[in-house]
């Protein structure tokens, strides 16, 4: 069961970094309210319909479940209001759900259920975040060297979209150092330029990330 619930794990993973490099617009991963994951929403093609509902025993107005087709992988997700705590009790609730797998607490071991955005961007804690399987170590790295950091230089607004710094997480690659650690920030380019991302437009996006994570107010 535990092998079974992390290959469903790393294909959701790779399905949302794959439609972030195929059209960043459509990665959402911060929204203002459940009306914007009803109807055209994200992570679907222009013309997919989506619909919305509650998951497990979770109250709709604290955890919701996005359901856009039969690709699974790429086009459910599940959303939690940022002030809700039992995230991985919800994320649990919604694999059983969607791919008809009974769970256990510790069926993910290696990994951390997460928000795809800090919930310190949240302006007012009401907003839905979606949420997923992480690996351990890259979570515990971002979160303690970086995240914070880029909270302190971060104003809230009612929806985000999924950035370098998630798509990192969501690849298990650890954080550089910092602004200076040339061969951490060199692995990252590498990366994003292997998923096909432009040489050039990798290293910006690297860039800016830890320049606005390291500026100072």
């Amino acid at each position: 069961m535990t092998t079974q619930v992390i290959a469903i794990a790393d294909r959701r993973r790779r399905a949302l970094i794959q439609q972030w490099v195929h059209d960043p617009s459509w990665a959402l991963v911060q929204v203002e309210s459940a009306d914007m994951l009803r109807g055209k929403a994200h992570n679907l093609s222009a013309a997919a319909e989506a619909r919305s509902g509650r998951v497990g025993s979770h109250r709709e107005r604290s955890v919701i479940m996005l359901e856009g087709g039969s690709d699974r992988d790429r086009t459910w997700s599940v959303w939690v209001r940022a002030t809700f705590s039992n995230y991985k009790a919800a994320y649990l609730a919604f694999i059983s759900h969607a791919y008809g797998v009974a769970l256990g607490d510790d069926d993910i071991p290696g990994y951390e259920v997460d928000h795809l955005s800090n919930k310190a961007y949240a302006p007012t804690g009401l907003e839905f975040i979606r949420i997923e399987a992480i690996p351990k170590a890259a979570n515990h790295r971002w979160g303690v060297n970086f995240e914070s950091r880029r909270t302190e230089n971060t104003d809230g607004r009612p929806w985000h979209g999924l950035r370098y710094m998630s798509c990192a997480k969501l690849a298990g690659l650890l954080p550089p150092a910092g602004p200076s650690d040339a061969a951490g920030i060199d692995t990252l380019v590498a990366y994003f330029t292997s998923i096909g991302l432009d040489p050039e437009q990798a290293r910006d996006g690297v860039g800016n990330m830890l320049q606005h994570a390291y500026w100072r107010r």
